[in-house]
């Protein structure tokens, strides 16, 4: 409230509510930007009404993105420069690999555990320290300094600019490339395996896209292994990956049962009615162990038990199939490595997921002067251990870190000499 009160501009007063949502600490739930208003826009017809929309024409004119000029990117517990803006190398002196050991002469974690209050902070469950994607100046404040160790052991000094570019797409071309193709396929004849690079679960493409991947599935039928690709997967629509993939190639009769815990509140029942996602609630509480502290709380409702059934279809893969993960891996795409799992689909290699799947819904509103759109994610998905998948996310059968970093055959590379090979 204090800074609330101290506001004189509305560039200040939108920036505010940004860090106010971010804060919260959940990758669903953000400020939508006018482009993604337009995107939602039908979904939630009855909330984003023209009024809205023109309100939020204004807010985009006020909307300041900041993309650094050189990426540090969250690798294996440091922040490695994988790639830059324009000339970043002779402009900043640094080379790729190089690292960021302090900001502002503050050790590196110590000062990403400063910035929860001002942007979306994630927990490295392995290594047991917070963290974010990528670091941007502006999270740590004016003329902010990184110390940077280059590969050949130097340090150097540096303050990184920031231009006003939209971030997330140059960051996903410097790690995964730019490709705009939804697939990529590949076979080893001699290993009798097959690859598929999914990059993301589209709306919209279900159906367009299922003869593609059947015609796939049919040609690799006798094939002994197959690896699907899902890294750098940030989800999506949650039936894609279930009716494209899952039904398709499990090779089992499998039921999966899982959990969505939804909050109380007046605006939450609403939603959950108005969108179906609150049927069928059971009363399981005291049944299930590990559960959030909050759960077990009043503020939460019966948790909403969930089954799905999976049949073996004549597209059915027999032999092993591996998932291949990392922390990208979120939303859709995470419910989609959880399932596979938890139905012995695949075993899952890679690193732990981004997580925050295994809810099916998500809650849209305005706020009443302004008209700024906030989403916000409408339940909790719950493991089968019974934690909280936004928390502790899906961990991989086969754990396998970049021992070179931007290095995307790495893993394949170590699945098919390592694993594939020793296994026929």
């Amino acid at each position: 409230m204090e800074r609330l009160n101290e506001i004189e501009t509305n560039e200040e007063f939108l920036d505010l509510i940004r860090e106010a949502v971010q804060s919260l600490q959940n990758g669903h739930t953000m400020v939508f930007n006018y482009k993604t208003i337009e995107f939602w826009r039908v979904a939630y017809s009855d909330i984003i009404t023209d009024e809205v929309l023109e309100a939020n024409r204004y807010w985009e004119e006020k909307w300041e993105y900041s993309c650094p000029e050189v990426f540090f990117c969250y690798i294996e517990g440091e922040y490695i420069a994988i790639g830059g803006i324009d000339n970043w190398k002779e402009k900043y002196g640094i080379e790729e690999g190089s690292k960021v050991i302090e900001v502002n002469n503050i050790d590196v974690d110590e000062a990403v555990n400063s910035i929860i209050q001002k942007t979306h902070v994630q927990q490295d469950r392995d290594k047991d320290k917070l963290f974010v994607d990528y670091l941007d100046p502006n999270f740590f404040g004016e003329n902010t300094i990184f110390t940077i160790k280059n590969p050949d052991g130097n340090t150097v000094r540096k303050s990184i600019q920031c231009n006003s570019e939209e971030p997330w797409r140059e960051l996903f071309t410097l790690i995964y490339g730019g490709s705009n193709s939804p697939f990529e396929f590949r076979k080893w004849e001699d290993k009798k395996t097959a690859y598929i690079k999914v990059r993301t679960f589209p709306y919209g493409k279900l159906e367009e896209d299922r003869p593609i991947l059947l015609d796939f599935y049919r040609t690799i039928k006798d094939y002994d292994t197959l690896i699907i690709d899902i890294r750098g997967n940030l989800g999506g629509n949650t039936s894609y990956g279930i009716y494209n993939i899952l039904m398709p190639l499990i090779k089992n009769d499998t039921e999966v049962e899982f959990f969505t815990a939804f909050r109380q509140g007046k605006y939450a029942n609403w939603q959950g009615r108005k969108d179906g996602t609150r049927l069928g609630y059971t009363t399981l509480k005291d049944t299930i162990s590990n559960l959030p502290p909050e759960v077990r709380t009043n503020n939460f409702v019966d948790l909403s038990k969930n089954n799905l059934y999976f049949k073996r279809s004549e597209t059915a893969f027999n032999g092993d199939v591996y998932l291949l993960v990392d922390r990208w891996v979120h939303s859709a795409a995470e419910t989609f490595a959880s399932l596979s799992k938890t139905s012995g689909f695949a075993k899952l290699v890679g690193t732990t997921t981004g997580g925050d799947g295994l809810c099916f819904t998500a809650m849209c509103f305005v706020l009443p002067n302004s008209k700024i759109v906030i989403w916000i994610w409408g339940g909790m998905g719950i493991n089968p251990d019974g934690t909280a998948n936004e928390e502790t996310h899906t961990t991989p059968d086969i754990y396998f870190e970049f021992g070179e970093w931007k290095n995307d055959e790495e893993l394949i590379e170590y699945l098919l000499e390592n694993v594939i090979d020793q296994s026929h």
